[in-house]
């Protein structure tokens, strides 16, 4: 089996950065023997409906949306308070304006686990949901974490 994780480029909205990483990792795994279980996961920083997104959905299958017919609401950020300067709170809030249009606080789908056809999916949910018991405030990351059971098909 290939288990392979990655970060993405940041910036919001599709970026042909972005595109030429998905195609880096695309080029790498189709090097592998074609039996292999390949499962690759990560921040993609890119939402359902980008480029990026839909060229992974070409080669393979997001395990969440598999398991529940679409992927999750959102998975950032999380509820976790950070404190800001204010340019660069300023910065954000401009920015998804002029990606978004809209002046609501952005959530999106940026968290995903990808599998080929050796693999199916048993369970799969968010993780890492909820605040810390002793603090209210504080989460595990700015993302929430995906869980998925898998299972080796036939080869």
């Amino acid at each position: 089996m290939v288990f392979c994780n990655g970060h993405y480029y940041w910036q919001p909205g599709s970026t042909s950065e972005r595109i030429q990483q998905i195609h880096l990792l695309l080029n790498w795994l189709e090097t592998l023997p074609p039996k292999i279980p390949v499962v690759a996961v990560g921040d993609f920083n890119a939402t359902p409906e980008t480029p990026e997104m839909i060229l992974m959905r070409e080669k393979f299958t997001s395990a969440y949306a598999v398991y529940h017919g679409q992927e999750p609401d959102y998975t950032c950020p999380t509820p976790l308070i950070r404190k800001r300067k204010l340019w660069r709170a300023l910065v954000l809030r401009s920015l998804n304006f002029l990606v978004h249009r809209t002046l609501k606080p952005w959530r999106g789908t940026l968290d995903y686990i990808f599998i080929n056809q050796h693999l199916s999916v048993d369970d799969c949910k968010l993780i890492l949901t909820e605040p810390a018991s002793n603090n209210k405030n504080i989460y595990p990351s700015d993302h929430f974490g995906i869980f998925a059971n898998l299972e080796l098909t036939h080869i």
